[in-house]
């Protein structure tokens, strides 16, 4: 979920963004600004789902704003009129223009903004929102996308089906380790534009004899010059009306549209060995969510191929990280190469496996 907050009081601005962010919506430096920018920023072909207005600016640009929210929008997403000391009368206007909400900032607008955030997740979940979540790793060979496709089976088990999203563009692996030949890739979807819809999203997907239902990156060295980031975050919101999980296989947390992904997700899954160099890495990737302002509530510590005697023990892992490890997987190379080589996930292939009810486990646990 992206928000803009449009008004000229920086501090005020600051308040609702680091609020926004707490709580999983997306809402960089860069969405906070003045009315005129923000006017420019729609018209340009931001399309946030929420629009924070400062009302106590000149009435007409403010109308004006609404107005052309409204347009961009095609009527729908949030608009939240924020003002201090307006009168019934203006506030009515406001309503009347297309406002959704009003937010007195001379109150308690903490509490507000929580209580709004409440509201706006109980609207999304009665319109069928699923549980988003990312899988990443700060190290390659951690095993993070066959825990994604692992995860998203064990899901689907549960709920009948779910959604797999490989977000790799530089190159991913999960139709190979799904034995899926994808005729088209997330990178088709963001050529279309706004013209984008469900049935668009659907003809997509690769459906899996799981229930879970597949949409590949593109091949490696394809070039992805054309995606955007906007269509991304309708990709994933067609996902999440759609199915009751959905699973992001992430590349880094650098890029534009991962950052999207961790923003509108529920929950990251950290996936990390046990090593000295993957353990470093994977605190310096805990830094840099917090300097996204990511709740670390949200964050989930697994650590894969658990076991091995020259591990570093796991107590001292949490100690580095600053966090608690939530769940291990076991080594289990038998189980593991045998999905591999016959693209079929460990929990189909090897249920019985000692890793496959580990994931099964790590399921579960995300649900309960």
């Amino acid at each position: 979920m992206l928000a803009l907050v449009a008004g000229h009081d920086d501090l005020l601005a600051s308040r609702i963004a680091t609020r926004l962010s707490k709580a999983g919506i997306e809402c960089p430096r860069a969405s906070c600004v003045p009315l005129e920018q923000a006017r420019a920023l729609l018209h340009a072909g931001m399309n946030p789902d929420l629009l924070f207005l400062n009302c106590n600016s000149p009435t007409d640009r403010v109308d004006d704003l609404i107005h052309r929210y409204r347009e961009t929008t095609g009527g729908s997403g949030t608009v939240v009129a924020i003002g201090k000391g307006l009168g019934m009368t203006r506030i009515l206007e406001l309503i009347r223009t297309g406002a959704s909400d009003y937010l007195d900032a001379g109150g308690d607008l903490d509490a507000e903004l929580d209580a709004l955030i409440a509201r706006l997740r109980m609207s999304s979940q009665g319109r069928g929102k699923g549980q988003a979540i990312c899988v990443l790793s700060a190290s390659g060979g951690s095993g993070a996308s066959s825990i994604a496709a692992n995860l998203a089976i064990s899901l689907a088990k549960q709920r009948g089906s779910a959604c797999l999203i490989d977000l790799k563009l530089r190159g991913g692996d999960l139709a190979t380790l799904m034995n899926l030949k994808p005729r088209h890739t997330i990178v088709d979807l963001c050529f279309q534009g706004e013209r984008l819809d469900h049935a668009m999203f659907d003809s997509a997907l690769l459906p899996h004899p799981s229930g879970v239902k597949l949409l590949a990156a593109p091949t490696l060295l394809t070039d992805h010059a054309g995606v955007d980031v906007e269509t991304i975050s309708q990709v994933f919101k067609l996902a999440a009306t759609d199915f009751p999980y959905v699973v992001l296989d992430l590349e880094d947390v650098v890029h534009r549209e991962q950052q999207r992904a961790i923003a509108s997700s529920d929950l990251l899954i950290v996936v990390l060995r046990l090593d000295f160099p993957c353990i470093l890495r994977t605190r310096r990737m805990l830094a840099y969510l917090r300097e996204m302002q990511i709740d670390p509530s949200r964050i989930r510590v697994v650590a894969n191929r658990f076991g091995n005697s020259t591990e570093l023990p796991q107590r001292k892992a949490q100690e580095a990280l600053g966090m608690p490890i939530f769940h291990a997987l076991p080594e289990d190379s038998e189980a593991m190469l045998a999905a591999v080589n016959l693209g079929n996930p460990a929990v189909l292939e090897r249920p019985a496996s000692k890793v496959s009810k580990a994931m099964q486990k790590l399921a579960d646990m995300i649900t309960a």
